[in-house]
């Protein structure tokens, strides 16, 4: 005996199941690019901050060396004076004691400075950071915009609104599955059936 049964089934209205669950897969594709320029923009915020204050600490170094040198200078100004009769050694200690202090500031900023940079490597992923130009202070824009322009230029181009955007239209598709269920599904059918009776399936014979 052979018998055999082939069936076909066709959705044809679902609920908007399939739609609701395309747009949803859609909407978070978009929020996981999202997270990814949020991720993006975070480490060059990182970088750039970083970056500046390495050249903040260039520059407090520079001034304070520069005071330093000043400080030898009024130092051996005095010194010439005191073996001339004309100052008291208290004028050199004060002096002394001024460079002093500029002297374990600097070693400071020179520690800090190192802090500065293995963060930069960190953040470059790299294992140490070669010399960083100082830039001019001359060549600094110092003159900014009014702030409501900032604010609007942040609302238009922050991508985490992008992401929260997204995903709060892939929730509402996630309520909209959910939803779908309530409805009545339609289905299409069509089936086969082939049937020999007294036939021997692996000889095909009666």
């Amino acid at each position: 005996q052979y018998d055999l049964n082939v069936g076909v089934q066709q959705p044809i209205f679902t609920g908007f199941r399939t739609r609701s669950l395309v747009n949803a897969a859609k909407e978070r594709f978009k929020a996981r690019l999202s997270g990814k320029s949020v991720a993006q923009n975070q480490l060059m915020l990182g970088i750039g901050q970083l970056y500046y204050q390495i050249q903040s600490n260039m520059l407090q170094q520079q001034i304070i060396t520069q005071s330093i040198q000043r400080a030898d200078n009024q130092l051996e100004k005095v010194r010439s004076l005191l073996f001339a009769d004309q100052a008291i050694p208290f004028d050199t200690l004060e002096i002394a004691n001024r460079k002093l202090q500029q002297q374990i500031l600097l070693k400071n900023l020179e520690n800090i400075q190192q802090i500065l940079q293995s963060q930069f490597s960190y953040l470059l992923n790299i294992d140490t950071v070669g010399s960083i130009q100082e830039i001019p202070i001359d060549s600094l824009a110092l003159i900014l915009d009014p702030l409501t322009n900032h604010q609007r230029i942040a609302v238009e181009r922050r991508p985490e609104l992008d992401q929260l955007t997204a995903a709060k239209k892939a929730q509402s598709n996630q309520v909209k599955i959910f939803r779908s269920a309530l409805f009545p599904q339609i289905y299409a059918s069509a089936s086969y059936h082939y049937a020999r009776p007294g036939v021997n399936f692996f000889q095909d014979e009666w």
